[in-house]
């Protein structure tokens, strides 16, 4: 099965690489790309949302999925893993695109899309009437780390159900105490 997932990664990668990638998308996928190194489109997203305080704990919720994500991805599963990136060992790939990444971590799973997807999500379920917008820029930025070749589509894919899931219970455990909260409050005005 691995096999399978590996040879349909490298097809993904040299068909981009000889029928889709033009200078174009390359400034496109690279801009994406580069807002979300080190988390800084989620970082700074966050530190707005802090900053309000209608919005605060929707900033708060945020920072924890995101770095609940980078603790998974690049603290636990990088360093346990150890794939290596594919402009690394397919050849041509690179073409001058390893900018795009950092030169000291691994491929496994994409950092970029896991922070991504764990934003998303967790604006998405609090920012309900335009919340779902969000999943434009985190969908890009997964698929600009494919088409610039420092990824394989299974690191995105796995990012993307890591970061979602991560969100997810952060979301859940964040709503239990909010309401554990309120209800001790509600409760000592009762007395």
């Amino acid at each position: 099965m691995i096999d399978l997932i590996s040879g349909l990664d490298i097809d993904i990668l040299i068909f981009i690489q000889n029928s889709v990638r033009t200078p174009l998308l390359t400034a496109i996928f690279g801009f994406f790309s580069i807002i979300c190194n080190k988390g800084f489109i989620w970082l700074f997203l966050t530190a707005v949302l802090l900053l309000n305080k209608s919005t605060r704990a929707l900033g708060i919720r945020l920072l924890l999925c995101v770095a609940l994500s980078w603790v998974i991805s690049d603290l636990v599963l990088k360093i346990t893993v150890e794939r290596t990136r594919p402009f690394d060992y397919i050849d041509g790939l690179s073409n001058g695109l390893k900018r795009f990444a950092d030169a000291n971590s691994y491929s496994f799973p994409s950092g970029h899309s896991t922070s991504s997807f764990a934003a998303a999500f967790c604006i998405c379920r609090y920012a309900k009437r335009k919340g779902w917008l969000i999943y434009f820029p985190a969908s890009m930025i997964a698929l600009s780390r494919v088409y610039l070749g420092v990824h394989h589509p299974s690191d995105i894919i796995a990012g993307v159900l890591i970061g979602t899931t991560g969100a997810f219970i952060v979301c859940i455990v964040t709503d239990y105490l909010c309401k554990r909260k309120f209800k001790r409050q509600n409760h000592g005005l009762e007395e």
